[in-house]
């Protein structure tokens, strides 16, 4: 049975790209109240296939984002807790790589980008998984 019930439709352009959001009511779906599970182009937002509800404040970023031309934050990167990578950094205005093993599974920060805890030597921290260099398909035990 469809129980569908949209409380808001958002529409937003960005030039030549056209969005539709479509906000409904969290409870209907087994979420909190207050929250809301979003529609984006006629396409549930899930992560890994479970849902996800989103308060006011997350879909104003959403949105934003999309305003922003960035790029659309997708679900969560399959990237496990003690795989083998490499990092980046910067030492004395030249770009440093590092072997590093991640801490952590990935995490949705506040700007809506995937960061991962990664543990190499000389740093620990959170790193962007965009710019995580994976070592194969090793994990640590």
């Amino acid at each position: 049975m469809d129980n569908r019930k949209f409380s808001s439709t958002i529409c937003v352009k960005n030039g030549t790209k056209r969005h539709r959001i479509e906000c409904s009511p969290a409870e209907i779906y087994g979420g909190q109240k207050g929250l809301f599970r979003i529609r984006h182009n006629r396409k549930w937002i899930d992560t890994d296939g479970k849902k996800v509800f989103m308060n006011a404040e997350k879909i104003g970023k959403f949105i934003c984002s999309l305003l922003e031309n960035k790029e659309v934050t997708s679900g969560k990167p399959n990237i496990p807790k003690n795989t083998r990578c490499s990092i980046i950094i910067w030492e004395k205005d030249n770009p440093v790589q590092l072997c590093a093993m991640t801490g952590s599974e990935p995490i949705l920060d506040y700007n809506g980008e995937w960061q991962i805890y990664v543990i190499a030597y000389g740093y620990q921290g959170f790193y962007p998984c965009k710019d995580l260099i994976i070592k194969g398909h090793n994990h640590a035990k």
